[in-house]
């Protein structure tokens, strides 16, 4: 999530992601918006805050019983979606 005083949340990432998950059950969950990755400069830099890791969320995800992992890809690199087929065999990625 990324928060600003007085305005509150403006972007819910995980408030929105554990939504998503209580939902739909996915096996696996990518994050889109990798807040770390972008720098801010001047006015802003000194107001914004982000809160909640990905570690954070997926604390969130074993408290509320969710069996959905979280895959970190790295920015340019490929990268495999282990899943399970309906038997709990796992699928080629």
């Amino acid at each position: 999530n990324l928060v600003l005083p007085v305005v509150g949340k403006f972007i819910r990432g995980q408030d929105d992601a554990l939504t998503a998950a209580r939902l739909l059950n996915p096996q696996v969950m990518i994050p889109t918006a990798a807040g770390g990755d972008i720098e801010y400069e001047g006015l802003i830099n000194t107001v914004l805050q982000a809160k909640g890791t990905l570690d954070d969320f997926r604390g969130l995800l074993r408290k509320e019983n969710l069996p959905t992992r979280v895959i970190e890809p790295t920015p340019g690199e490929r990268f495999g979606v282990p899943l399970m087929d309906n038997q709990g065999i796992q699928t080629a990625s």
